[in-house]
C-alpha cells in the first residue's frame, strides 16, 4: 500500500491498476517510467504492477530498442 502525495491517501493495488490502465488507455503506448511519473509512484512498484497486469490479458509488454513500453488496447 502507497500514500498519495497530494492527498495524503492511502492506494491499494486495485487502485494503482486503475491509475495505470486508465492512463495506457488514454495514452495507448508508454514506457515503465514514464508511467511511474505520470501516477506519481515508484518505478519499482510500477513496474510490479505493470507485470501483474500484463500476466492477466490486460495489457502488453514489449521490449523496443530504447527499452521497454506497454500497450493497451
Amino acid at each position: 500500500m502507497t500514500v498519495d502525495s497530494d492527498t495524503g491517501q492511502r492506494s491499494t493495488g486495485s487502485q494503482l491498476d486503475e491509475l495505470i490502465l486508465a492512463l495506457l488507455e488514454e495514452r495507448g503506448v508508454l514506457p515503465t517510467a514514464t508511467v511511474a511519473d505520470e501516477i506519481d509512484e515508484e518505478a519499482d512498484t510500477v513496474n510490479t504492477r505493470l507485470e501483474m497486469l500484463a500476466q492477466t490479458g490486460l495489457i502488453e509488454h514489449r521490449e523496443t530498442i530504447n527499452g521497454d513500453v506497454w500497450l493497451a488496447w
